[in-house]
């Protein structure tokens, strides 16, 4: 069993825990009922918070934040949150607004020698050529006006004073048979890979930033028959 305390570390330990933070963003609902839910999107974000902050105790209680929309499937994920709170973690809703004000506040409160994480779970889109993360608040039909820029959002991380800086998306890649020319769903892999196979900007923009992205994707919808 997880303790809500953390166990004694050595001095180093402690204070690269007191110079890092971590913002773990998960959205299973949103205000758009035309954006399907993500039913395990609130459990990766406590999962992936419970380990940095007990399992692996690299980031204090009082440095992380919990933007939630939902709840936790697993009874197992249900009982972390729970030890989260408990550890005075704040949680409040993914909007647009408070996901980049949070990466960026949190950003600025670690320091050089730390390390910020930013988790998100949640719908991966593309439109007019613009990787788009769901918000709570995002509209479908307008994702690239009221859904997280992925371009801001890495410019929000980049703010960030730790050096080490990682950002962890699980992204649900819903697929759309559209028309050519409107606003098509991909795979997060086109969204994020095939860029970066092209030498694109992404990946210049990965470099320059100094962050590191693992991606994990899944699948949900139809099959999208589109050559890569």
């Amino acid at each position: 069993m997880s303790s809500p305390l953390p166990s004694k570390l050595p001095a180093s330990a402690r204070k690269f825990r007191d110079v890092s933070a971590g913002l773990f963003v998960g959205v299973s609902e949103f205000v758009d009922s035309s954006l399907s839910t993500v039913p395990y999107a609130v459990d990766d974000a406590v999962d992936l918070a419970h380990l940095f902050v007990f399992e692996l105790e690299l980031i204090d209680p009082k440095k992380v934040v919990l933007l939630l929309a939902g709840q936790p499937q697993k009874p197992e994920s249900q009982k972390r949150l729970d030890e989260l709170l408990a550890a005075a973690v704040p949680k409040a809703s993914p909007g647009v607004a408070a996901i980049y004000d949070h990466c960026y506040r949190l950003g600025q409160a670690t320091e050089r020698s730390g390390l910020f994480v930013v988790s998100l779970a949640t719908h991966g889109l593309l439109d007019q050529g613009k990787g788009v993360l769901a918000a709570q608040d995002s509209l479908k039909r307008r994702p690239v006006h009221t859904g997280l820029l992925l371009d801001v959002l890495l410019e929000e991380l980049s703010q960030s004073r730790a050096e080490k800086r990682l950002a962890l998306w699980t992204l649900a890649a819903t697929v759309s048979r559209a028309k050519p020319g409107a606003m098509t769903e991909y795979p997060l892999a086109t969204l994020l890979c095939r860029p970066w196979r092209k030498r694109g900007a992404a990946r210049r923009w990965r470099r320059r930033a100094g962050v590191v992205m693992p991606m994990t994707i899944w699948h949900a919808g139809t099959a999208c028959s589109r050559r890569r």
